[in-house]
């Protein structure tokens, strides 16, 4: 029987300071609605009654590049420091990821047969669009069925596969960068090469992120570190299978812990760690940064 996940490539989820705060604009977020019949049937105390998960004996995949992809030095620097964290409050930390290669296709595919629905604002205002995107307008355009009904099939295959790595293997999580590269500087475009790696399109240098995506499954990214520089910083993704009845809800996962000094602590951005910046986050704002 074939399986077909009719998620396409856009996935929804809170951006909070904490574990508490996404707790609960998840509480927000969940829950039945008519308008909706793929939307979760969770209940808003499932996610506002957190308590600090331990981290002694779980089981982490853990991956730089998911065994592919270009990855600057100091991301990999980072975080391989956060590794240690990670074992020294018990995991048990793995070098293992699931195969997904092939999610790139599958991803830009998919990505394009959204970008098509923005077709007649591209007809109507071409000469304000930037050029990336009008490609990827015109990419979408040009998909035959053929092509949109083979990506969907692959997505379902790489969920399977995901599921499988997860639940059916030794792993409770697959912890990979969120990023490949460090910020760059906000009149750069997009990054063109990651280590002399050239990159094809426009969104070849966020792989780590959707080939993720593609997969379907839930996710956390949270605050790892700081480069060298001390203004810019990456940030590790954790990645869990989970039902409701089997697998580590990602929640308590992310839940903070002061006890563990690890790199799935409570994301907080007014202690010690920044998402990447690109100025001291004080000459912007401080919103993110003043206490509550």
């Amino acid at each position: 029987m074939l399986r077909v996940i009719t998620v396409g490539a856009a996935q929804l989820g809170p951006i909070a300071r904490s574990a508490p705060d996404a707790a609960l604009l998840l509480a927000g977020m969940c829950g039945s609605d008519p308008g909706l019949p793929l939307a979760r049937p969770d209940r808003a105390g499932d996610f506002l009654d957190l308590r600090p998960a331990p981290l002694r004996g779980l089981r982490v995949a853990w991956t730089f590049d998911l065994g592919d992809l270009p990855v600057q030095p100091e991301v990999r620097r980072v975080l391989a420091a956060r590794r240690g964290w990670l074992e020294d409050a018990g995991c048990a930390v793995t070098d293992a990821a699931p195969a997904l290669s092939d999610a790139d296709e599958t991803f830009q595919v998919l990505r394009a047969a959204l970008m098509a629905g923005m077709a007649p604002l591209l007809r109507v205002h071409r000469e304000q669009i930037k050029a990336t995107l009008a490609w990827n307008i015109e990419k979408g355009i040009a998909l035959t069925g053929e092509q949109i009904a083979a990506a969907r099939a692959s997505q379902a295959e790489i969920f399977g596969r995901v599921r499988s790595f997860l639940a059916d293997g030794p792993y409770d999580v697959l912890a990979l960068p969120t990023v490949q590269v460090v910020p760059f500087p906000v009149e750069q475009e997009w990054v063109a090469e990651i280590n002399g790696e050239p990159m094809a399109t426009y969104i070849d240098w966020m792989r780590s992120c959707s080939r993720i995506t593609v997969s379907a499954h839930p996710a956390v990214s949270v605050p790892a570190g700081l480069t060298d520089s001390g203004l810019t910083g990456t940030a590790l993704e954790l990645k869990v299978h989970f039902t409701k009845n089997q697998g580590i809800p990602i929640h308590r996962i992310a839940a903070d812990d002061p006890s563990n000094a690890a790199a799935v602590r409570e994301v907080d951005l007014r202690k010690k760690y920044r998402y990447t910046r690109l100025v001291p986050c004080e000459t912007v704002c401080t919103s993110c940064t003043a206490p509550s």
